[in-house]
This record gives structure tokens, C-alpha cells and sequence, in this order.
């Protein structure tokens, strides 16, 4: 042990004026590790976010839902025997005025909507149910749309637009409701109605399926859980329509596009760090190459072929560790600052964290990739014979002088 600590050691002092050397090694290992570590971490991170809120994405701990119809009175009586139900439909719809239009993803939401989390407006205090500003007054209905839309129509708070053969009055701004991350791309702006106000709406009551109409249920469990529940309703209505859902596959779509998303960048990571593999293999190679007179030296001093690899496998191993370091703190501090804004983008609220499965994985990466690359320069190196030291020695011809 003493004498390999001994060539180690000899190893790191032969480095100590060679580190400028090796910057095109270290950069290459540092961004493919830091990619991966990147990407590793903001997937765990959001991972972690759709466990943590999946009650509060879908909006319940159980969502019965149907494309064609609303349910039926002993339908939806049925479904309230299991706990608080709130009623939502999703469509899409044309919003008009006298002189514009505007494609609408048209909200359509029950009084006690959301059961859980919250819709967030300029005009709503936190916690405050959006039905006071829907409901019917002054020979209107209220609705709260997307702020877009206030410039597409031309309109301010207070005016009035028309859905369908209906006059809507807007009264309120919408920021964000509670499971929009689970409805999906919408083409259309939001715009939320009462559930009663669609009801209103005569030409946009099915059979109408070009107008991708949801009419969804949204239930918080009173007692049992949700396979029992998710059976009764399945035995009972025994319709392919009808379709039930828990939180986890609501927000199985997002898991599933961010799970594809992550999995190409995560090949952008290792083709990173295959081309830095290559970067680390030539640099390695011209620095044997460049070393081959002191290899030949410590060879003709009696130095074996495995103290030459100690030596230089010493090297290449604190030289990559220098670049996977870097690209780990760099993965991590990437994940801390990008996770929040992506959390904006999907309307999921995504904690900066530190995933060390996420990192320890690029670190693994780029040790793996590190000696792959490096180990055939490393052999050739043990190839070196002191005959090197002599190869050049007399193959040059002595300078002739001719005298007059």
C-alpha cells in the first residue's frame, strides 16, 4: 500500500505544472455531468410537486367524467353520495362584440368550485369562490376571462360580451385556476362561467363532439378511498363513457409529455458528454504523447508498466473529478434557479431542491465516460520502452564542413 501511495503521490507532483494542460478535458466532462445533473434534478423536482399536489391539480380526490351528456339527475345524485361535488365543463366557444371575436376556452365551474386550492383574479380575495362574481345580476351573467382577451374584444371590466345567444358581463380578471395543469394545452383564452350560465347556452348543448365538451365531476372522498369508490361508480353507470379518474392519472398526460421532454434532453446530456469524451481521449493522447522521453526515462530507471499507469491514472482521475464537480455544482445551481420558472410555465408550484440521486447519476456518467476514453492512451503509455530515449539518437546525420 505505501509503495502505491508512494507512485500516487509522485503522480500529483509531476501534475502540478500541467493542470493549463488539460482545460479542453475538464470543460468537456464539466457540461455533459452538468447537463445530466440538470436535467435529473428538475425532473425529480417536478416528480416530487405531482406526488405532493396531485389532489390539488385535478381538484379532488376523484374526478367521474363524461364527453357526450351531463350526467343525469340520478346520476349525479349518486355521485354526491360520496362526498362534496363540484361540477365542471370544459368546451370551447366564440366570444363576440359589435365590432370583434375571440376564440374561447370556455370554464364553465359549480359554486363551490374548487374544491381544492384556489382561483386567483385581481377581484378575489385568497380562498374566495369565484360564484359571487358569476352569478346573475343586472339581466347578465358574470364571467372572469383571461386578461388577453380584454384587448382581443376591445372591452374593459364592467362591459359586455356575448357567448352564444347569451350577453356576459365581465367582472374580474383570471390569473390561474387550480387545475389548469391537468387540463391540458388550451387553444382558446379561459374564460369562466357558472355552471348554471351554460345551461343557458342553448347551441352549445351536445350532441355537439367537434366542440371537445367535457363534463366533469369533481368529488373529495368523505369515507373510504378511491378503488372502492372508483368501482361503485363503474358497476353502477357500467358505461364506457364514463370514465374515473384518480389525482395521480389526471396528472398522468403531464407526467407523461414532461417524462418524453426529459428523456430527450437527457440524451442531448450524453451526447454532450460522449463528444467531451472524445475531447478527453485526444487530450489525453497528446499529453502521452508529450510526456513519451519522461515515460522512457522512468522506464529505463526500472519503473514497471502498472506504476506507469499509477502514475498518469492518477492524473486523469483528479482531473476528472475536477470537471464532474464542477458540472454537479453546475447541474445543481442550474435546477435551483430554472425550477421555479418552469413551475410558472405549467402552473405547478415546483420547490428549488437538491435531488442527490440526480446528481450522483451525472456523476457517475461522466467517471464512466472519463476512463473509457482515457484508457486507451493510458495503454500505450505502458507500451513505452526506454528505447525511445534513443530512437531519435543518430538518426541524424552530422553537419559537414568542408574546408578550402
Amino acid at each position: 500500500m505505501r509503495t502505491l501511495l508512494g507512485w500516487m503521490r509522485v503522480g500529483l507532483i509531476d501534475l502540478r505544472g500541467d493542470l493549463r494542460r488539460f482545460g479542453i478535458l475538464i470543460a468537456c466532462l464539466a457540461l455533459g455531468t452538468g447537463v445530466i445533473a440538470a436535467v435529473g434534478s428538475v425532473g425529480a423536482g417536478f416528480i416530487y410537486a405531482v406526488e405532493r399536489d396531485a389532489t390539488t391539480m385535478m381538484g379532488g380526490d376523484l374526478e367521474a367524467a363524461r364527453p357526450d351528456r351531463k350526467a343525469s339527475a340520478q346520476e349525479f345524485e349518486f355521485l354526491q353520495t360520496f362526498g362534496e361535488l363540484a361540477r365542471v365543463i370544459d368546451t370551447t366557444a366564440r366570444g363576440v362584440t359589435e365590432n370583434n371575436t375571440a376564440f374561447l376556452d370556455l370554464l364553465a365551474v359549480g359554486e363551490n368550485y374548487p374544491l381544492r386550492g384556489n382561483v386567483v383574479s385581481d377581484q378575489l380575495t385568497l380562498g374566495e369562490k369565484p360564484a359571487s362574481l358569476l352569478a346573475f345580476e343586472d339581466g347578465a351573467y358574470g364571467t372572469i376571462v383571461d386578461a388577453v382577451l380584454l384587448d382581443r374584444l376591445q372591452v374593459e371590466i364592467g362591459d359586455r360580451f356575448k357567448i352564444s345567444n347569451s350577453e356576459f358581463e365581465i367582472r374580474g380578471t383570471l390569473t390561474s385556476v387550480p387545475d389548469s395543469a391537468v387540463r391540458g394545452f388550451q387553444l382558446g383564452l379561459t374564460t369562466m362561467i357558472s355552471a348554471e350560465a351554460f345551461d343557458s347556452l342553448q347551441d352549445l348543448r351536445p350532441p355537439l363532439p367537434g366542440l371537445l365538451t367535457h363534463y366533469r365531476y369533481k368529488i373529495i372522498l368523505s369515507e373510504g378511498n378511491f378503488e372502492t369508490a372508483s368501482a361503485a361508480i363503474k358497476t353502477r353507470f357500467n358505461d364506457e363513457e364514463w370514465s374515473v379518474k384518480s389525482p395521480r392519472d389526471a396528472a398522468g398526460d403531464l407526467v407523461h409529455f414532461y417524462d418524453l421532454f426529459s428523456r430527450f434532453l437527457m440524451i442531448v446530456g450524453l451526447a454532450s458528454l460522449l463528444v467531451g469524451g472524445v475531447g478527453v481521449y485526444n487530450g489525453v493522447s497528446a499529453y502521452i504523447g508529450e510526456r513519451q522521453r519522461s515515460i522512457a526515462t522512468l522506464r529505463s530507471l526500472g519503473a514497471t508498466s502498472g506504476r506507469i499507469m499509477v502514475h498518469f491514472l492518477t492524473q486523469i482521475a483528479v482531473l476528472s473529478a475536477i470537471g464532474i464537480g464542477i458540472g454537479v455544482l453546475f447541474g445543481a445551481v442550474t435546477s435551483q434557479l430554472i425550477l421555479p420558472y418552469v413551475g410558472n410555465a405549467i402552473n405547478v408550484s415546483l420547490q428549488a431542491l437538491i435531488d442527490p440521486g440526480s446528481l450522483l447519476t451525472a456523476a457517475g456518467f461522466g467517471v464512466l465516460a472519463a476512463f473509457a476514453f482515457s484508457y486507451l492512451p493510458l495503454i500505450s503509455a505502458q507500451k513505452i520502452s526506454p528505447a525511445m530515449l534513443f530512437r531519435s539518437a543518430g538518426t541524424v546525420l552530422p553537419t559537414l564542413q568542408i574546408s578550402n
